[in-house]
Protein backbone atom coordinates (compact mmCIF):
# COMPACT_ATOMS: atom_id res chain seq x y z
CA UNK A 1 0.00 0.00 0.00
CA UNK A 2 1.58 3.17 -1.11
CA UNK A 3 1.35 5.65 2.09
CA UNK A 4 -0.94 8.77 1.39
CA UNK A 5 0.72 12.07 0.46
CA UNK A 6 1.36 14.52 3.88
CA UNK A 7 0.72 18.28 3.88
CA UNK A 8 -0.56 20.66 0.47
CA UNK A 9 0.86 20.10 -2.91
CA UNK A 10 4.38 21.06 -3.38
CA UNK A 11 3.73 23.36 -6.74
CA UNK A 12 0.74 25.18 -8.39
CA UNK A 13 0.78 22.24 -10.90
CA UNK A 14 0.27 19.57 -8.66
CA UNK A 15 -2.38 22.03 -6.41
CA UNK A 16 -4.33 22.69 -9.70
CA UNK A 17 -4.40 18.50 -10.57
CA UNK A 18 -5.55 17.62 -7.16
CA UNK A 19 -8.21 20.26 -7.65
CA UNK A 20 -8.80 18.94 -11.00
CA UNK A 21 -9.32 15.25 -9.30
CA UNK A 22 -11.65 16.93 -6.73
CA UNK A 23 -13.92 18.12 -9.26
CA UNK A 24 -14.29 15.66 -11.23
CA UNK A 25 -15.18 12.82 -8.40
CA UNK A 26 -17.80 15.25 -7.48
CA UNK A 27 -19.46 14.84 -10.58
CA UNK A 28 -18.94 11.15 -10.93
CA UNK A 29 -20.43 10.95 -7.17
CA UNK A 30 -23.03 13.15 -7.90
CA UNK A 31 -23.95 11.18 -11.67
CA UNK A 32 -23.66 7.29 -10.29
CA UNK A 33 -23.25 7.97 -6.75
CA UNK A 34 -20.25 6.89 -4.66
CA UNK A 35 -20.52 2.96 -4.53
CA UNK A 36 -21.07 3.07 -8.36
CA UNK A 37 -18.00 5.35 -9.25
CA UNK A 38 -14.53 3.28 -9.81
CA UNK A 39 -11.22 4.88 -9.70
CA UNK A 40 -11.13 4.64 -13.55
CA UNK A 41 -14.01 6.47 -14.05
CA UNK A 42 -12.57 9.89 -12.59
CA UNK A 43 -9.34 9.37 -14.27
CA UNK A 44 -11.11 8.78 -17.38
CA UNK A 45 -13.16 11.68 -17.55
CA UNK A 46 -10.00 14.30 -17.01
CA UNK A 47 -7.76 12.44 -18.95
CA UNK A 48 -4.67 11.28 -16.89
CA UNK A 49 -3.52 7.76 -15.81
CA UNK A 50 -4.38 5.94 -12.49
CA UNK A 51 -0.74 6.40 -11.35
CA UNK A 52 -1.54 9.91 -11.47
CA UNK A 53 -5.06 9.47 -9.04
CA UNK A 54 -2.53 7.18 -6.99
CA UNK A 55 -0.07 10.42 -6.59
CA UNK A 56 -2.39 12.05 -4.87
CA UNK A 57 -4.53 9.52 -3.10
CA UNK A 58 -3.93 6.34 -1.41
CA UNK A 59 -7.61 5.06 -2.47
CA UNK A 60 -11.08 6.60 -3.30
CA UNK A 61 -12.06 6.66 0.66
CA UNK A 62 -8.87 8.37 1.17
CA UNK A 63 -10.34 10.62 -2.02
CA UNK A 64 -13.21 11.08 -0.25
CA UNK A 65 -11.71 11.63 3.18
CA UNK A 66 -9.82 14.55 2.09
CA UNK A 67 -12.54 16.53 -0.10
CA UNK A 68 -14.52 16.74 3.19
CA UNK A 69 -11.54 18.62 5.24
Amino acid sequence: MIAPRQGPPRTDRSSRRRDEIFAASRSAFEAQGYFDTRVADIVKSIGVSHGTFYTYFSSKDDLLRESRR
